[in-house]
């Protein structure tokens, strides 16, 4: 009996590697997202954390730097929010990339899976015919025909002598 082999094996392997990295991409992209929102958190706690108390007396200096360091915690947080929205931007784009590459797997494994249900279909006729034979060859060699030569007597005619 054959092996089921599937033509475009090679092709398949080629789209799952594909897909497994866009999704190792896809999970690079979450990560420096993550990260990126993880240090605008840390700028918004610095700020928080910088603003003054009121009650509290303190120097010219200490008043002026604390102005100057809140202007630079600002001036960062809006260019990390930039940051974040081109982190999300990219995980869009490696999702959209990875939702791709997935059908394309998913349909090439969903042809493989169909052309084997037709190979197996295949062989079982295959399999019942050549039972079929068995079982009529059996018959005949049980009934004294050797091997269907009566059949051959019955339908062609007999020669003629003078």
């Amino acid at each position: 009996m054959k092996k089921f082999r599937f033509r475009l094996e090679r092709v398949l392997h080629y789209r799952q590697l594909m897909r497994d990295e866009k999704k190792r991409e896809l999970m690079l992209r979450n990560v420096a997202l993550q990260e990126a929102e993880g240090r605008l958190a840390a700028l918004e706690k610095a700020e928080r954390d910088n603003e003054l108390e009121q009650g509290t007396v303190m120097t010219v200096e200490r008043v002026l730097l604390s102005g100057l360091y809140a202007q630079r915690l600002q001036a960062e947080i809006l260019a990390q929010r930039g940051v974040i929205e081109e982190a999300r931007e990219a995980v869009r784009i490696a999702m959209e990339a990875y939702v791709e590459a997935g059908r394309d797997a998913k349909s090439l494994e969903l042809l493989k899976e169909q052309k084997l249900q037709e190979f197996t279909e295949y062989v079982q006729k295959e399999d019942e015919k050549f039972l079929d034979e068995l079982a009529v060859t059996r018959r005949k060699r049980r009934s004294g025909e050797p091997n269907g030569s009566s059949e051959k007597a019955k339908t062609s005619p007999e020669p003629v002598t003078r």
